[in-house]
C-alpha cells in the first residue's frame, strides 16, 4: 500500500512539471524532508480562484524509523492557501485547513481529525516552477490516545504550475 502511495505521488509530480498550459490557475507542490532521520513525503494541490486565495487539498506521509523517536503520520485533507505576497518573483502563503490523520505509534494504529496549518514561501524559476520550503503542522484533536497533540514538519518544495 505504501509504495502505491509513493509511486502515485512520484507520478502526479513528474507529469506535472512536464504540463505547460496557459491558464496556470493549478498547481502541484511536491514536499521532502527529514525528521530525526525519518523522511517525509507529500504533495499539495491548489485551484486558484483568485490571485489571493485558492482551494485544495494535501497529502502527506511521516516515514517510520525504527531507531529514530518518531510516529508514522499519514494525512489527508482540504486548505484554503492564502496568497500574502504574489507581485515579485516571491510567493509568500498561508494555508488553514482541515483533515484526518492516521498516526502509527509502534503500540497501535489511531485516526484523528483536526485542523492543520501550512506555511511556506515559494521563489518563481520559471514560468511554470517554483522551488522553496514549507512548514507543516497537523493538530490532533480527537483521540488522548496519542500523546502529541500536534506533528510539525518543515519541508523542501517544489511547486509546478498548469
Amino acid at each position: 500500500m505504501r509504495n502505491i502511495l509513493l509511486a502515485a505521488v512520484a507520478f502526479c509530480v513528474l507529469t506535472a512539471g512536464t504540463i505547460n498550459a496557459q491558464a496556470q490557475n493549478k498547481s502541484v507542490r511536491a514536499l521532502l524532508g527529514f525528521t530525526q532521520g525519518a523522511i517525509h513525503l507529500g504533495a499539495d494541490f491548489e485551484m486558484k480562484k483568485t490571485n489571493l486565495y485558492g482551494l485544495g487539498g494535501y497529502f502527506f506521509m511521516q516515514t517510520d524509523d525504527k531507531d529514530a523517536a518518531v510516529s508514522e503520520v499519514m494525512a489527508l485533507g482540504a486548505n484554503m492557501p492564502i496568497h500574502m505576497l504574489t507581485d515579485s518573483n516571491i510567493d509568500v502563503y498561508v494555508a488553514p485547513g482541515f483533515g484526518i490523520a492516521m498516526v502509527d505509534t509502534g503500540l497501535e494504529d489511531e485516526t484523528t481529525f483536526g485542523p492543520s496549518l501550512k506555511i511556506g514561501a515559494d521563489y518563481k524559476v520559471s514560468a511554470t516552477a517554483k522551488v522553496g520550503v514549507q512548514y507543516s503542522k497537523y493538530f490532533n484533536w480527537m483521540t488522548d490516545d496519542i500523546t502529541q497533540s500536534s506533528f510539525e514538519y518543515a519541508s523542501a518544495a517544489a511547486t509546478f504550475a498548469f
